[in-house]
Parts: C-alpha cells; sequence; structure tokens
C-alpha cells in the first residue's frame, strides 16, 4: 500500500475535543483497510489567513500531520469525509515517496 500524510487544521477546543476528532480520524483510516504509522501535533498555530468553516472564520487552528498507509481508491472517500466533518478546518492528503525512493543525506562512514 502506498504511504500518505494527511494534513490536518482543527478548530480551536478542549484537549478531550480533539483528542475524540483524532480518534475519529483515525477510525475512518482503519475502517478503510489502512494503518497509521505517526500522528504528529505541530501545535495551535495562527492561520496564514481567515479560514472560513463549520462555527464561522478562523484564525488559528490545531495542526496536526497523520501518516498513514491506505490502498488508492479509497482516499476519495477518506477526502469526502474529513471534508464534512465539522471539526476540521481544511484538510489535503500527500503522497509520501517510498522509504527505498527516499534521499538521504546521512552519511556513514
Amino acid at each position: 500500500m502506498p504511504s500518505y500524510e494527511l494534513a490536518l487544521l482543527l478548530r480551536v477546543m478542549p484537549r478531550e475535543e480533539i483528542v475524540s476528532s483524532l480518534k475519529r480520524v483515525s477510525s475512518q483510516i482503519f475502517n478503510t483497510g489502512g494503518f497509521i504509522r505517526k500522528i504528529q501535533n505541530i501545535g495551535q498555530q495562527p492561520t496564514p489567513y481567515k479560514m472560513s468553516a463549520e462555527y464561522g472564520p478562523h484564525r488559528e487552528a490545531n495542526y496536526f500531520v497523520v501518516e498513514f498507509e491506505v490502498a488508492p481508491h479509497h482516499l476519495l472517500p477518506l477526502k469526502r469525509i474529513y471534508e464534512r466533518d465539522v471539526d476540521i478546518i481544511r484538510s489535503n492528503i500527500f503522497k509520501v515517496k517510498d522509504p527505498a525512493e527516499r534521499v538521504s543525506f546521512l552519511h556513514f562512514g
């Protein structure tokens, strides 16, 4: 299965609600037969511009990056589900190169 990164901007909310939103996002990936490699919390930061979504305009968001693997034909349904989620301001899925294709700048020797 190919690797992907999901960039998530969640609305500003208490920690418990963030956890439940991330569980919802994760369960959708698991329901399609995919698996998650890593969830990275980048933190709460101002958005580059005012973003309109559910609950009005947003000037700040909680940023997350989810690394996961899933079959390519499940990407479109995942995108549609994330577009309808009221806690997600923006979501974008990017294809990641295979580990064999990644260039390493570390040199041991």
